[in-house]
Formats: C-alpha cells, sequence, structure tokens
C-alpha cells in the first residue's frame, strides 16, 4: 500500500482520549481500513488528497470511564466545524445531511463496540489541531429518548419529538401536529400494517426508527472519490445514449408516478438522503418521480434484479462517466428505465448531466462497483 497517514485532527482527538481516559480498552481502535472496506469507498481508505485516512474508531469502554454512546452524543451537541459525520450504536448524525440530528442507522456493523467518527475532507479541517470538546463522560440531558421512551404523540402536539416525526415521515419540522402530519402518519401505519389511527404510540414510533434491513442509512455528503483501478470490480455496466428525468419539470412523468427503487419520503429518510425529495408542495406533484430534486446526482437504468438486486441498488456505489470528454460522478440509483424503445441506455438527474457536460442522447457510461457493500461507514 502507498504511504497514508491519519488526519491530524482524529490524531488530535485520540491524544485527548487516551489522556481522559488512560486504562480504556483499544480494542476496537482503527484507523486505516482493512481489505473490506478496500472493496468500498470508505473514510477509513486513504482516498483523500492521495493519502489521507479521515476516519478514526475509538472504542465503547463504559467499565473504564469511556463511554462511546455518550461521547457520541456530545460530539453531536458541540456541532464542531471539523465533524462529518458520527456513527454511534445504530444511530448517525451528519453536519450536512439533515444537519445535528440523529437518524437511524442500518449498516452492517452496528458500530455498539465503537464510535466512528469521520472529518471533513478539506484541509484546514481535517488537519487542524485545534482541542475539542471531548465532555466529561456525563449523559447529557437532551439526548433523545429511545423510541419506547417517547411519549403517545398525536394530533394538536408541539415540540421535538413532534419535530422528529415530522423529519421521519419527510414533512418539513415545524414542530405542530396538524393535519398534515396526522395523514401522514395514516399513510405511513397503512404502509407498516399498523392500526391507522394517526396517533403515535410505541409501535409505530418502533417502526419508524427501526432501520429497514434493505435501506441501510447512507450518508452521502460529498462526491465520493474514484476507487483505485486495483480493487474495481464491476457488478453491472451500461453504455449507450442517455436522457435526464425527474425533477418538477419532468412533464414526461405523471404527477403521482413513483419510484422502482423507494416507494415512500421515509425511505429516502432512512436512506440518509431526505433532502433529495422535493416536498409535494413544492413539486406540485405526489408522486416520488417529481418530487426528485433535480440538483442531486442520481440514475436509472434497466437494472438486471437478479445479479444486482433493489436492495443492493440501493447502497451501490455507481459510477457515470462522460467517454467524451472523461468527466466522472458518482451517482445512486432510484429508479429502473429508460423503456428499450427509446433506443436509451440510462437516464440521469438534470444535475448529473449538467455536471458531466451531458446532452440528451449523448453517450454515456454506467458502472456499479462492489458486492451491496454501504457507500460509507
Amino acid at each position: 500500500m502507498a504511504d497514508w497517514r491519519v488526519a491530524k485532527s482524529l490524531d488530535k482527538l485520540l491524544v485527548q482520549i487516551n489522556a481522559k481516559w488512560p486504562t480504556r480498552r483499544k480494542s476496537s481502535d482503527g484507523s486505516i481500513g482493512d481489505a473490506n472496506h478496500a472493496s468500498r469507498a470508505s473514510d477509513h481508505n486513504p482516498w483523500v488528497d492521495d493519502g489521507v485516512v479521515t476516519a478514526r474508531d475509538y472504542t465503547h469502554d463504559p467499565d473504564h470511564g469511556f463511554d462511546s454512546y455518550v461521547f457520541a452524543e456530545h460530539l453531536r451537541q458541540t456541532k464542531d466545524p471539523r465533524l462529518k459525520y458520527v456513527i454511534s450504536n445504530r444511530r448517525i448524525f451528519s453536519s450536512v445531511t439533515n444537519p445535528w440530528v440523529w437518524r437511524s442507522y442500518g449498516g452492517a456493523n452496528p458500530h455498539d463496540q465503537h464510535v466512528h467518527v469521520s472529518v471533513m475532507p478539506t484541509q484546514k479541517l481535517y488537519d487542524s489541531v485545534k482541542e475539542w470538546d471531548i465532555g466529561d463522560g456525563v449523559v447529557p440531558s437532551d439526548q433523545p429518548p429511545a423510541s419506547d421512551d417517547k411519549p403517545l404523540t398525536k394530533k394538536g402536539d408541539t415540540g421535538y419529538n413532534v419535530e422528529y416525526l415530522q423529519r421521519m415521515l419527510g414533512l418539513p419540522d415545524k414542530g405542530v401536529f396538524d393535519e398534515a402530519t396526522e395523514q401522514a402518519v395514516i399513510e405511513f401505519q397503512k404502509r407498516s400494517g399498523l392500526v391507522p389511527d394517526g396517533k403515535v404510540g410505541p409501535y409505530t414510533w418502533r417502526q419508524l426508527d427501526a432501520p429497514a434491513p434493505d435501506e441501510p442509512d447512507v450518508p452521502n455528503d460529498f462526491p465520493l472519490p474514484k476507487p483505485p483501478a486495483d480493487i474495481e470490480h464491476v457488478v453491472f455496466k451500461a453504455e449507450g445514449k442517455m436522457s435526464t428525468f425527474g425533477g418538477p419539470k419532468d412533464t414526461g412523468m405523471t404527477k403521482d408516478e413513483g419510484l422502482a427503487l423507494y416507494g415512500s419520503a421515509a425511505a429516502f429518510v432512512k436512506a440518509g438522503i431526505g433532502d433529495w425529495l422535493l416536498s409535494a408542495s413544492e413539486a406540485g406533484a405526489s408522486g416520488m418521480g417529481r418530487r426528485l430534486n433535480p440538483a442531486k446526482f442520481y440514475v436509472a437504468c434497466r437494472w438486471d434484479y437478479k445479479t444486482t438486486k433493489q436492495a443492493f441498488l440501493r447502497t451501490a456505489l455507481i459510477r457515470v462517466t462522460n467517454p467524451k470528454n472523461g468527466k466522472a460522478q458518482i451517482a445512486r440509483a432510484v429508479d429502473w428505465g429508460p423503456n428499450i424503445r427509446t433506443g436509451r441506455a440510462a437516464d440521469l438527474s438534470p444535475g448529473l448531466a449538467s455536471a458531466l457536460g451531458l446532452s440528451t442522447n449523448d453517450e454515456c457510461v454506467v458502472e456499479v462497483f462492489g458486492e451491496g457493500e454501504t457507500l460509507l461507514t
């Protein structure tokens, strides 16, 4: 492996943690990724600025003072500008996607034996050696309660739990349980096989908070780098003409048309890309297709679900390339198409097409990498 180093800010954090909790265990500490990490786009790989690892894990050891669950919540409250995202005990918060709010995390590793800390991929931030505020290990007073501890929430209620509920449902977090919120709850309960009474009790909270097994929560806050050539493993490839789709201006989609890979606003939120979906009022449509944010980088191809299953595609590393100018971007799969009768191989978001310098009927190449791993861990 070529020379690499860990971001100085994370080394600084390690020094501070070891000084404050000198007897803590370090069995789950880590920086550079293993072969499993090297097979996918992970901050544990030295891909930033040709050799910098921008993630570290710190072992959970409450018996010796370092409770990583408490530590993670403290970091969230500090809102340190160096932080990119933190994963701890099946939860994740990001400084960009739904900033500083805990969300369910459904990745294969629950991160209950360590806390994962990723820092921003900008040198002035990742190499900053400013002292971190690491807290004193006391449980913060405003830590969000577990699902079973949340109160019955219903129409007319206000406050934090209502804001959280609205974010999980893909609604504006006004903090007031109004008629729109009640209707969204009823629809969610119907889809989840629950009693559709519009009230959010323990069963509905549990269903909202539970990470869907085939929709892991994947942060996608920044464009990912091109994987090194020696680890590329292409599991799907499409070449040919392209067009654009999605968003309020796509009159080729009906106002209630959905997406093959995402069936609800909650699915977008749980996948860590809630901001990829516009509100129904913003889009002037109820369907997921017209509600897509056209500035985001998404793609549709005629996927072979036998080899690239829907659950895999939701977290797959997908590179889209303009072969004429060599430009490439990382995108996320959201739909199946275009129809073979169009003679095209792929549909891209308007934002992705613009970034690649592509116009309708230009040639593009779509490649899917990996074996179902998440984009970041």
